[in-house]
């Protein structure tokens, strides 16, 4: 039933397994979102959303959607994604971000694999994706370093 969220995702991944591995792989996201991890998280939501809002004027015109969508990204990444995606590569890993999400339309339920922009872009944002946190943990092992993130 899922097999449109395969491109998006990758092979492997969620619903492209059998269903022991997607409990597994389920379970290691459902530990990063619980209550408890959440409550954690906290101090970095508020401090994204002070340095944030600090930069606006007192009065002005911005739309809302717009604004969390950038607010969410940031706070993500500064907890889940990885202290080196927040801090070196944000804008990088939010526009591939926002190319995998749109890449999930009404189309791509009907046909994932159509080969139009918006599938184009998404397939090329996975892929970006995946090197940058493959990066990421091939440096962390090597250097043996361990954070409370996703990654």
């Amino acid at each position: 039933m899922y097999g449109y969220s395969v491109p998006v995702f990758g092979k492997g991944v969620v619903y492209d397994v059998d269903v022991t591995v997607r409990n597994e792989q389920i379970k290691f996201f459902s530990e990063a979102l619980k209550s408890s991890k959440l409550k954690s998280y906290v101090k970095d939501f508020v401090m994204e959303a002070e340095n944030y809002f600090s930069t606006w004027e007192d009065e002005g015109v911005v739309d809302l959607k717009e604004t969390f969508d950038k607010l969410i990204t940031m706070t993500a990444s500064r907890t889940l994604l990885g202290r080196e995606v927040r801090e070196q590569m944000f804008d990088e890993v939010a526009g591939l971000l926002h190319d995998l999400d749109e890449g999930m339309q009404v189309i791509t339920v009907f046909a994932p694999n159509l080969p139009i922009p918006i599938h184009i872009k998404r397939d090329k944002a996975r892929i970006a994706i995946g090197n940058i946190f493959r990066k990421i943990v091939e440096y962390r092992r090597a250097n043996n370093i361990r954070e409370e993130d996703m990654i």
